[in-house]
């Protein structure tokens, strides 16, 4: 025959985890039948844990008593020993003998804080409790006690441990259920607490659709692709105005919202450029977010020796800044600059070698950039007679890439015919008035010029149609010869030239007036430091700071939006620096890989 006794002792005392009141009842005897469950109890049991422990307490006997409260209506309110009672039952329904009554610890009535700790206490010296368990059974604690460090006190624990638990709570009931269906681990219960309500339940569905992200990738798919930790901001935290998430399981806390982050890291990012040029260091160089810093492919150079400075930024926001570095290349050249000064004292030449291997103007660009600006001069140019007059006669004397023309040679057939023409009238009076048109010109050094020479005005034939076209000009006015001679010196123009600047400075071509910045524009515009001067010039240097970090891509966007008033307040007439006249250029660096022509 099976009989359930209780241990030798008759006392119970809590002695294995320090607390602010121990407690102590007596043992007795109850009925079984009057035995109810209750909420209050801190563990959770699966069928199979029931059967297990039946089977042990039909061969050993229960080895240590329940907890209960007596209840008016005569039944007792099972505290601690849920488990056991469950055991006992089934034994009881399957007809052990000797389970009729039942050894039990009977604790004051209407004490719920102490029930729920010594539920917590006489659990936790056996089989552990998983984290839901002790959730369940600090929220109960805290609901009487309203004080984590009480409840600490009374659990034996840290109030950090209580903190962490006490965190499940910000789980909706479904996702707690996972856990305690084994769907998901506790890594992930643990990382779903930094989550809103929203998602949360955007989790839930995507564990259902078989969707959810891997552990390792799930804080950044809690907080929308990245997880930054608060201690990388280099900005005060009090500018930050959206929800911090503070895994109380870790050290860290995380910004919930990547894009107000970067916009105050970028502008910090900015202040923090700024400052190291205003310092006095020769180039300040902002890497690509996400580009490594080497140190080992640069060398240690002082400020005063013109070193550079890199701020690297990481892809978790992280910022570093190295300074006193220059690479091994910049540093051959320097050495290379100082060698030939000390030899020469040609400084000049050695550094336009050294910066013309990357000009600011990549040469598709440049092309497109020249073909603009040419086009706007040209048709400004054939619409002013007087100034093409004088430049087609600066380039019949000077030369340009499109007039050809040569002084007559006037050569003699023979001796006599020479010595024959050698003193005409007419030769002298040509050298007199040749010399005083000279007079009213720049010294120069030879008599060979160019003059256009283009298919759509000068045919092969061209020599063969000049009495013809002349009797024809001869019966036009001064005004209508002078506007061809227009037309045809601005078709002649040769592009990609130091004369298009100067005519289009002289003539104040606004190019605003017939370009506006297009998809071949920004597509070829690819240059780093460029897009973000040209961001500053759209939406402001402040404004643009926020922004530092960012793609090229998504910088070209916001000039886009901002020129057309896409969701962003108009900016009109904005025009490239190098579409003015003069063009500017936006960097240090030299505007084409090479010198333009002058004509």
């Amino acid at each position: 025959m099976m009989t359930i006794q209780a241990a030798t002792q008759t006392t119970v005392t809590a002695t294995a985890l320090p607390a602010p009141r121990p407690f102590r009842r007596d043992i007795r005897d109850v009925p079984l039948a009057s035995l109810v469950l209750t909420k209050l109890n801190v563990r959770k049991h699966k069928d199979k844990d029931i059967e297990s422990l039946a089977a042990t307490i039909a061969s050993t006997g229960l080895l240590q008593p329940i907890g209960v409260r007596a209840q008016p209506d005569g039944t007792h309110e099972v505290c601690f020993g849920e488990r056991r009672t469950l055991a006992i039952r089934k034994l009881h329904k399957d007809g052990h003998p000797g389970t009729e009554m039942v050894p039990a610890v009977i604790l004051e009535p209407g004490d719920d804080a102490l029930a729920v700790e010594a539920s917590f206490i006489e659990n936790v010296e056996r089989l552990p409790m998983n984290e839901m368990d002790q959730y369940e059974a600090f929220a109960k604690a805290f609901d009487l006690r309203k004080n984590t460090a009480e409840v600490a006190a009374v659990f034996g624990c840290t109030e950090q441990l209580v903190k962490r638990r006490l965190a499940i709570g910000n789980l909706i009931p479904e996702i707690r259920a996972l856990y305690r269906n084994e769907d998901i681990s506790l890594e992930e219960l643990q990382i779903l607490t930094m989550a809103t309500k929203a998602r949360q339940k955007a989790y839930l569905k995507a564990h259902k659709d078989g969707d959810a992200p891997y552990p390792h990738m799930l804080r950044e798919w809690l907080f929308g692709g990245q997880a930054i930790k608060t201690k990388v901001a280099i900005f005060d935290l009090a500018d930050y105005k959206a929800p911090i998430a503070n895994d109380l399981f870790g050290d860290n806390a995380y910004f919930t919202n990547a894009d107000q982050f970067w916009k105050l890291q970028n502008a910090a990012i900015a202040k923090l450029k700024d400052a190291h040029e205003a310092s006095g260091w020769s180039e300040v160089h902002l890497l690509e977010p996400g580009q490594p810093f080497y140190c080992y492919n640069h060398v240690s150079l002082s400020k005063s020796k013109g070193g550079h400075v890199f701020i690297s930024v990481r892809s978790n926001g992280e910022v570093e800044v190295h300074k006193g570095l220059i690479s091994h290349a910049e540093m051959k050249k320097l050495e290379r600059k100082a060698d030939k000064e000390t030899a020469t004292g040609d400084v000049d030449a050695e550094h336009q070698a050294d910066t013309a291997s990357r000009p600011e103007l990549s040469e598709p660009l440049g092309n497109y950039i020249d073909l603009v600006r040419h086009s706007a001069v040209r048709a400004e140019l054939a619409k002013t007679p007087s100034l093409a007059l004088r430049l087609a006669v600066a380039q019949l004397i000077a030369g340009s890439q499109h007039w050809s023309i040569s002084a007559e040679d006037r050569r003699p057939a023979n001796d006599a015919i020479a010595k024959a023409v050698k003193d005409l009238p007419a030769d002298k009076a040509f050298k007199e008035i040749r010399a005083k048109a000279k007079a009213l010109l720049p010294n120069l050094k030879h008599d060979a010029s160019y003059m256009a020479d283009k298919d759509a005005i000068r045919s092969p034939s061209h020599g063969a149609r000049v009495t013809t076209i002349l009797t024809h000009l001869q019966t036009l006015s001064d005004n209508d010869v002078l506007a061809i001679l227009a037309a045809l010196t601005a078709e002649t123009l040769a592009l990609s030239t130091t004369v298009v600047d100067v005519l289009g400075q002289t003539m104040g071509v606004d190019i605003a007036k017939t370009w506006q910045p297009d998809d071949a524009f920004f597509d070829l515009n690819r240059d780093r430091e460029v897009i973000n001067a040209m961001l500053s010039e759209v939406i402001g240097k402040e404004a643009a700071a926020s922004y530092l970090t960012g793609t090229g891509k998504s910088k070209k966007e916001i000039i886009r939006k901002a020129l057309t008033g896409d969701g962003r307040k108009k900016v009109d007439e904005w025009l490239p620096r190098w579409m003015a006249f003069p063009g500017k250029a936006y960097t240090k660096r030299p505007l084409t890989k090479r010198p333009k022509p002058t004509a």
